[in-house]
């Protein structure tokens, strides 16, 4: 029973994959040490959601910063990290330096976030008077953009910016 057991598997594994490429030997993939295309390895698998993670000392005056001051929705909440919402599928992760965080945070910051939307604005004009907001740009147009940009607690920057219609 064994024995035709494992004669099986291999055709009821060909019969679950409906692409053919997935029928490939590995064998098939090589030619003489150089690594030939296969389709069913190298296909790329989906991307769900993307998440940028900044650390923090002051987790407090962070956690502020992005929940009050910008006024971003609170998605994830543990004790030590929040999500914040920035689109439909995609959040800035505020995290406590210390025991889980990956990375420890640093004093000079060589991420920015950028906020892509359609009205920036309207941001600016919601944010410009608000404490605790630091511009580094003021708004203006540039290179396809229109932006302004803002330094957060722990001095990441923070970007909005509306792509510009090319003009014909």
């Amino acid at each position: 029973m064994k024995i035709l057991a494992l004669r099986i598997l291999p055709v009821a594994l060909l019969l679950l994959c409906a692409d053919p490429a997935c029928a490939q030997p590995e064998a098939d993939c090589t030619d003489a040490g150089t690594v030939k295309s296969c389709p069913a390895r190298d296909a790329i698998p989906p991307l769900d959601s993307q998440i940028t993670m900044f650390y923090y000392e002051d987790f407090a005056t962070a956690i502020d910063y992005y929940g009050t001051t910008l006024g971003l929705t609170l998605e994830f909440d543990w004790t030590w990290i929040k999500f914040y919402k920035t689109g439909p599928s995609s959040a800035v992760g505020i995290v406590a330096e210390g025991e889980g965080a990956w990375h420890d945070a640093q004093k000079t910051n060589a991420v920015m976030l950028s906020l892509v939307t359609s009205d920036v604005d309207a941001w600016y004009e919601r944010l410009r008077h608000r404490e605790n907001i630091v511009f580094l740009k003021d708004i203006g147009d540039g290179g396809g953009i229109r932006s302004f940009l803002l330094e957060d607690p722990g001095g990441y920057t923070v970007e909005f910016f509306q792509w510009l219609t090319p003009e014909d």
